[in-house]
């Protein structure tokens, strides 16, 4: 099972992706053992390399309300052998077995941990 927290709370909020995501109703969850975090904010790997932000490490400016929509562009024209995929594809292999929460400081707004997962949901 996928997860996907807010970094900074000190009692990390999980929101579970019901049945392998199937959908993006969250929901809270308390009392899981999960069994591997790994962070996706900047600089990561999976970093969004947009934002909105002068004093942003992001590579790439654009408007607040673009940031998700071109990450979710940059993430579906990503070749199959980019480092980035081939991390998906192992983090989908972990999420069938295994607890796997994802993390970044968005949660619970709008953020790209829903492209990663709706992207592992595709490969």
């Amino acid at each position: 099972m996928i997860y996907i927290s807010n970094k900074k709370l000190p009692n990390r909020v999980w929101h579970r992706i019901p049945d392998l995501f199937d959908n993006f109703e969250f929901k809270e969850v308390t009392n899981v053992h999960m069994n591997k975090f790994l962070y996706c904010g900047r600089p990561s790997i999976l970093g969004n390399p947009f934002s909105h932000l002068n004093d942003s490490i992001a590579r790439f400016k654009c408007k607040q309300e673009e940031v998700i929509p071109n990450y979710e562009k940059w993430l579906n024209e990503l070749n199959e052998n980019s480092k980035e995929i081939k991390l998906l594809q192992k983090l989908k292999e972990y999420g069938l077995t295994k607890n796997l929460c994802l993390e970044c400081w968005c949660k619970p707004k709008p953020c790209h941990l829903e492209c990663i997962v709706r992207k592992i949901e595709k490969i």
